[in-house]
């Protein structure tokens, strides 16, 4: 059997060809997303059957996922429960989308039991909306982008080599002023810095507001699918009213508008005032992800 091998930057090219899929638009199927958020170096590979198939071991189970089964599903529980079984661990199948829990549904009834949490469903939002803020629903959202533009001289730029490092700057700043740094933001900071290093090895697409000379918020992704676009950070100063508002506006109009549809702006980790604030966006889908597990294990 074909040993996994654990995710790197070198993978870029051969795994994007598998990740830019239309059929799942699941945060967690973009390369930044898959090392960035990889601390703990768990993430694994392999290629089956023509399908990437992704595998994280952990002390109680094995995670496995993939984009899209490509009609192979039959072909890809097997290999999945042959490694499984060669490990000796129980396993689950993570971040399926509703096409895929029925697929899985259809070819296995009543073998897996199904489950979903909220905290990790992806925002995904009209383009058009976010950039042009139109109408009674982003009424509000349009008065605190005019009411920054009245208060502030302010520029947007994107992201490229010569201001990079006052993104760091501006975010090792933004960190200072944290009360608090628990894991959640130490383990952030440390992606966000690996995303300045390798911005342009990552093919990310980002933008800035800069006031006063000074960069203030910033935000940046890529690509997810032909029509999507997947936005991993967005940070901006909590002293300025209105900057988040207009790095979110300004971002979809200048970089976004005319080339994506939509854009996936991920998940809210269950965090009451980030769901909120994704909320008053008014996403065009709340994208649910499932899990599968065996039922006799679940």
């Amino acid at each position: 059997m074909t040993e996994f091998k654990k995710i790197s930057m070198e993978d870029r090219e051969l795994l994007k060809g598998y990740l830019l899929n239309d059929n799942n638009l699941s945060c967690e199927f973009s390369f930044g997303n898959n090392i960035l958020w990889n601390p703990e170096d768990r993430l694994e590979y392999q290629i089956v059957e023509d399908v990437l198939l992704y595998r994280m071991i952990f002390e109680e189970e094995i995670v496995y996922c993939t984009p899209d089964f490509k009609g192979k599903v039959f072909q890809i529980i097997h290999f999945v429960e042959e490694d499984a079984a060669d490990i000796g661990k129980k396993y689950m199948i993570s971040c399926l989308n509703e096409k895929m829990m029925g697929e899985l549904k259809e070819a296995f009834p009543n073998r897996y039991v199904f489950s979903m949490n909220r905290n990790q469903s992806d925002y995904i939002y009209l383009v058009d909306n976010l950039a042009e803020l139109k109408g009674k629903t982003y009424h509000k959202k349009k008065n605190h982008v005019n009411k920054f533009k009245k208060n502030y001289e302010f520029s947007y730029e994107e992201i490229g080599k010569e201001n990079l490092e006052e993104c760091r700057e501006m975010k090792n700043l933004w960190m200072s002023k944290k009360e608090v740094m628990n894991e959640s933001l130490q383990v952030e900071t440390k992606a966000i810095d690996m995303a300045l290093d390798h911005y342009k090895e990552f093919g990310f697409i980002g933008g800035l507001i800069r006031v006063d000379g000074c960069v203030k918020a910033f935000t940046m992704g890529e690509q997810l699918s032909s029509d999507t676009f997947v936005t991993h950070f967005e940070k901006a100063m909590d002293d300025m009213d209105g900057l988040y508002a207009i790095i979110n506006q300004q971002f979809a109009q200048n970089a976004l508008q005319g080339k994506y549809q939509y854009v996936n702006r991920e998940d809210d980790m269950g965090l009451e005032g980030l769901r909120q604030a994704k909320l008053s966006y008014y996403p065009e889908v709340i994208y649910d992800k499932y899990v599968a597990r065996l039922l006799e294990t679940a």
